[in-house]
């Protein structure tokens, strides 16, 4: 029994240890990645808009119309038949044309 202790506070330590090692090299991986981002493009909507126009007119004309929609809907988390004017809708960068 006394074996099995030692192997399991052995685990332990070596699991804490290797997190706490790993944080750092995480932290500095996440601010990298955050400096060269780019934010989403806000887009105000206007009467007579709908998530089709405003995929179409904004998002990249490679890609289909419908899943740059699904994205705006899961990014700015509305539903079509919620769409408003003076709505803000957020097009992920993913979805935007590449410059």
């Amino acid at each position: 029994m006394d074996r099995r202790r030692r192997w399991a506070r052995w685990m332990v330590v070596s699991l804490v240890v290797g997190v706490f090692a790993a944080l750092p090299a995480l932290a500095g991986s996440r601010e990298r990645n955050l400096e060269g981002a780019r934010p989403p493009l806000l887009v105000e909507v206007e009467y007579g808009d709908s998530l089709w126009t405003i995929a179409k007119e904004h998002g990249d004309p490679n890609r289909d119309v419908r899943e740059i929609v699904y994205f705006i809907r899961k990014t700015s988390n509305v539903a079509a038949a919620d769409l408003q004017p003076g709505d803000v809708l957020a097009i992920p960068v993913d979805c935007l044309p590449k410059s």
